[in-house]
């Protein structure tokens, strides 16, 4: 069965200065989306969607475009031109987009075959590509069309000792998702334990075996239909001239489990997440990513 991996890659990356999806990484000048790509491939995707700004589709497709038209079909949606409701127009001071799941209805006309969706600035591991490739062929063959499915990380896997990370914390009932909490300002104390609201009064100590999304879902394109709903329904209650808010996949997730929409099973990974949310997170990425490619992991050139 024929699978797609839909890249968010859009974020221009204000704390990290720059654009990091094109950031070279890898001993060789690798980029983190040519390791993405790689495993995915090995995992059986044949189709790989790229959702990126108009302003940065240049840079991009010469830093990705020719690896990844080698490897599979290749497809590329822009966020800046997506789906909005009939009659909203976007404040002339916003600069931010309007969310992934924006970012999403970027491909609604591209992707018709079961998919998964990933950030550009996230190294997942091999195993969680393959792991999701299975389901989504479980979940074709059940017809189910309220099946997906999330990879789920340990929290402790997934934070950065450079600054703050924001996490989707996960509720698991009998291995399907019952709902998402949006978690901010997560980071190590001075005593090593984890907590949100790093620095604030205001601030709790989390569990590093609490399993959190890192934004690595699988769908089916059915799923379209219903963020179209959601986002409209978004849009609809936005105060007018609003300049930041977002509606993000975790949000969107969360409302359609509670409403019987979706029914999401939770895919655990005890990999070690690894993404540049800070220019300091930079060399510990670069050192994991030479470390495997020394090792065998990933050849020697990915490029």
């Amino acid at each position: 069965m024929k699978k797609t991996l839909l890249v968010l890659a859009a974020g221009l990356g204000s704390r990290y200065g720059g654009i990091k999806q094109i950031a070279p990484l890898g001993p060789n000048g690798e980029i983190l989306l040519h390791y993405a790509i790689h495993d995915a491939v090995l995992a059986g995707f044949e189709k790989i969607v790229f959702i990126i700004k108009r302003t940065i589709e240049s840079d991009f497709k010469q830093a990705i475009g020719a690896y990844a038209e080698t490897r599979a079909e290749v497809a590329y949606a822009f966020q800046d031109e997506a789906y909005l409701p009939s009659g909203y127009q976007i404040p002339s001071g916003r600069k931010k987009m309007l969310g992934t799941v924006q970012a999403l209805l970027a491909a609604k006309d591209i992707v018709c075959e079961p998919f998964a969706i990933i950030n550009a600035d996230d190294y997942y591991g091999r195993e969680a590509y393959i792991t999701c490739a299975k389901q989504l062929d479980n979940i074709s063959f059940s017809q189910d069309k309220t099946a997906a499915c999330m990879i789920g990380y340990k929290l402790k896997n997934t934070i950065s000792c450079n600054g703050t990370v924001n996490r989707g914390i996960c509720h698991i009932s009998n291995g399907k998702l019952t709902g998402v909490t949006e978690t901010y300002k997560i980071m190590p104390d001075s005593e090593n334990r984890i907590v949100s609201n790093y620095g604030e009064a205001s601030s709790q100590v989390l569990s590093g075996e609490s399993i959190v999304s890192m934004n690595f879902w699988g769908f089916q394109p059915s799923i379209f239909k219903e963020a179209k709903n959601c986002f409209d329904h978004f849009i609809r209650h936005l105060p007018k001239n609003d300049l930041t808010s977002e509606y993000v996949l975790s949000t969107m997730i969360d409302e359609l489990i509670h409403s019987g929409r979706l029914h999401v099973e939770v895919l655990p990974c005890n990999a070690s997440w690894m993404g540049i949310t800070y220019p300091s997170d930079r060399e510990e990425v670069s050192q994991g990513l030479r470390t495997m490619q020394s090792s065998g992991v990933y050849p020697p050139y990915l490029k």
